[in-house]
């Protein structure tokens, strides 16, 4: 690939949904390119974008990197918590580029914390994994140090033979019917996440953005035809690598092997597209939850540390 020139690249805001297929080919071709380094993955992306729509406008929250049609690199910014990142594909990298992305995040967080009275102000923080010594250094820099929070990444090959998911008598594994469906959905999401700002009317807006594909929405039905768990998968076939984001159970089933049927389920949908590994991440501190993942064939690779400038 030519190399791209510094004068070459300009910065400006992300045009919403429209951009979010631009940014999933990014991130897929800077894992590509990159394997060992630690990148979003795109259903990462579409996932925490549509969690940051729900209270806050995109364009004000991102900044998307260019060399003319071709993106470098996003910055991010949720002044709902004070969450800040960046995601710099190597080009970007070897330009010098991922520091003006953390820049311009830690400047978004500054105005947004402005005004504020004291005991409001939250300090920005983000994620950093233990392997990833490049974006350690970045955040030492800027002043950030390692916190308590941690949480882990699992994967799981899918290479070789799957089991056969089980479920009770009288539920049935399927796929999300269709937007209709969407209240049902969003009740499941709702009663698996208590409390949760997801309404059904965010649901629906989900199922509508690009990179979302209700065939990998796989979800486990009672037979009184509530959602009772769920799994959504997305797989990103430039890498070959499927994560679910999130998995969950409604409070009214739990305990009777759901979760685990609708993973099952989607691991084989993954599988049959063509991905050889899949990947999940959960809270470090959830032995519950990481021995689930683990029953289910994940192992742990990495960890990811909160990092805080104070």
């Amino acid at each position: 690939m030519t190399a791209t020139p510094l004068s070459a690249v300009a910065q400006g805001r992300c045009e919403g949904p429209d951009d979010l297929v631009a940014l999933c080919d990014m991130l897929s071709s800077a894992s590509a390119e990159d394997p060992a380094g630690v990148y979003w993955h795109p259903g990462d992306l579409i996932w925490r974008y549509f969690l940051l729509t729900i209270n806050e406008d995109p364009e004000r929250c991102m900044r998307v990197w260019r060399a003319g049609s071709d993106v470098l690199g996003f910055a991010w910014h949720d002044p709902r918590d004070g969450y800040v990142d960046w995601q710099a594909h190597p080009r970007a990298r070897r330009l010098g580029l991922d520091t003006e992305m953390i820049d311009w995040a830690l400047m978004r967080h500054s105005a947004s914390q402005s005004g504020k009275p004291p005991a409001e102000r939250r300090p920005p923080f983000t994620g950093c994994c233990d392997t990833d010594t490049h974006r350690q250094a970045t955040l030492e820099r800027h002043g950030f140090a390692r916190d308590t929070n941690v949480f882990h990444h699992l994967v799981r090959s899918l290479n070789g033979h799957l089991p056969e998911p089980n479920l009770p008598a009288g539920f049935v594994l399927r796929s999300v019917a269709g937007e209709h469906e969407y209240v049902n959905r969003a009740a499941a999401h709702q009663s698996a996440f208590h409390p949760s700002r997801v309404t059904a009317a965010h649901y629906l807006r989900l199922m509508r953005l690009p990179g979302y594909d209700r065939d990998m929405d796989v979800v486990a039905v009672a037979p009184d035809g509530r959602i009772a768990a769920f799994a959504l998968g997305w797989v990103d076939p430039r890498t070959g690598i499927g994560e679910f984001e999130p998995v969950g159970t409604h409070a009214d089933f739990r305990r009777m092997g759901l979760g685990r049927a609708v993973l099952i389920e989607g691991l084989r949908r993954m599988q049959a597209r063509s991905c050889h590994t899949a990947f999940v991440m959960c809270e470090g501190h959830n032995a519950g939850v990481n021995q689930f993942y683990q029953s289910a064939g994940f192992t742990l690779i990495r960890r990811d540390f909160d990092y805080v400038r104070r």
